[in-house]
């Protein structure tokens, strides 16, 4: 496996706080925050695609999100579901869904792109057609064997709600 998928649980309270992963002596760490729960589209949205890395290798899969956050990088809430479109060239890498709903009253949305037998650059791009917002990424697709462990929180900012659970990723 190319990664781990676990859950963690807010409680009612805003602030920050800090998830570890360790793996035959390697650390690493990343800082959430936990905030407001506005839900509202305003206008200076940006749509971001969060990778927890632009290196892949053959035959493995890394996980993606999707959200929609301000100029100021405060995450918005869905005030409905919000469709994004996936695209990315087919021969090097695909997502396990061609869309993916942030669904009304949460933060993202996340899939899983798994690349194929080649080596080369790939791209992944994810379009929110009813704003015209979109971003791409690009993706470097090796035959190399992983060296380090990665923990990645999509998004870094969250609600504060009592017993949320959030999906987080480890990936080597």
């Amino acid at each position: 496996e190319e990664f781990a998928s676990f859950s963690v649980k807010t409680g009612e309270k805003s602030g920050s706080t800090i998830i570890t992963a360790s793996l035959n002596g390697k650390i690493t760490f990343q800082e959430i925050e936990i905030g407001t729960d506005e839900t509202y589209l305003p206008d200076d949205l940006i749509l971001e695609l969060n990778l927890p890395t632009t290196e892949m290798h053959v035959n493995s899969e890394m996980p993606f999100s999707v959200y929609l956050k301000t100029s100021d990088g405060i995450i918005v809430r869905a005030p409905n579901d919000i469709e994004i479109s996936l695209e990315h060239e087919k021969s090097l890498a695909s997502p396990n869904s061609k869309t993916l709903i942030i669904k009304e009253g949460t933060y993202y949305a996340w899939g899983i792109l798994s690349a194929h037998e080649r080596v080369g650059n790939t791209f992944l791009r994810a379009i929110h057609e009813e704003s015209g917002l979109d971003i791409a990424k690009s993706i470097e697709i090796s035959s190399t064997l992983p060296t380090a462990l990665q923990l990645s929180i999509f998004p870094k900012l969250i609600p504060a709600e009592v017993d949320r659970t959030l999906d987080m990723f480890v990936t080597v």
